[in-house]
């Protein structure tokens, strides 16, 4: 079985984890061939999953917040779409299990994209995040800063007076700082599993 180093008997490494991150992005909205100027746009994010060692963790995020989808340049009536929520699985793991220690986040999921309220679209997204991770002194606790190129695909869509449809795509950088928090409440789970 994995061995973990020794610790203080309040420290878990192993749990249920609870967590949320705020962070910003930089977007541009696209209407009619007339660029705006990019916006600073604020990130939140809600996360329930388990920890199955101090270095690697998955779960389930929720991250309401405004993303903006494009199509191909080309064509007078193309638009931009509009999200406002999205739903990922996550999973991150810690290089070392040092109190701090680079680290990295994948989160791919699912949002619904608003075609100018003409029409509703789903649309993929992905967030591939590196960064640092502090442990905090209870062992239980950990503040996590990111930087990342999060991007999307949503389903083909034919937009007013386009003469066919297209992709439209998601893409922007993002800065974010996450805490995560081990809970004692099912620490015995996965214990004959081995994850390095």
């Amino acid at each position: 079985l994995h061995s973990f180093p020794t610790r203080r008997s309040s420290d878990l490494p192993r749990g249920l984890e609870t967590g949320g991150f705020a962070g910003v992005s930089i977007d541009q909205y696209y209407r009619l061939g007339e660029d705006s100027d990019p916006e600073l746009l604020p990130l939140f994010g809600l996360y329930v999953g388990y920890r199955f060692n101090p270095q690697l963790s998955a779960g389930i995020e929720v991250s309401p917040g405004k993303r903006y989808f494009h199509a191909d340049e080309g064509e007078y009536h193309q638009g931009t779409g509009e999200s406002h929520f999205a739903f990922a699985l996550n999973g991150r793991y810690r290089l070392n299990n040092k109190s701090f220690s680079p680290a990295g986040a994948l989160s791919a999921g699912f949002t619904y994209v608003d075609m100018d309220k003409y029409e509703t679209k789903g649309a993929f997204v992905l967030t591939p995040r590196v960064g640092l991770s502090w442990r905090l002194g209870s062992g239980n606790g950990y503040f996590e800063l990111y930087a990342a190129p999060a991007m999307g695909l949503s389903f083909p869509y034919q937009y007013g007076l386009a003469t066919k449809k297209h992709m439209y795509t998601f893409l922007r950088p993002e800065i974010s700082l996450h805490y995560y928090h081990t809970l004692g409440v099912g620490s015995n789970w996965f214990k004959d599993i081995e994850f390095k």
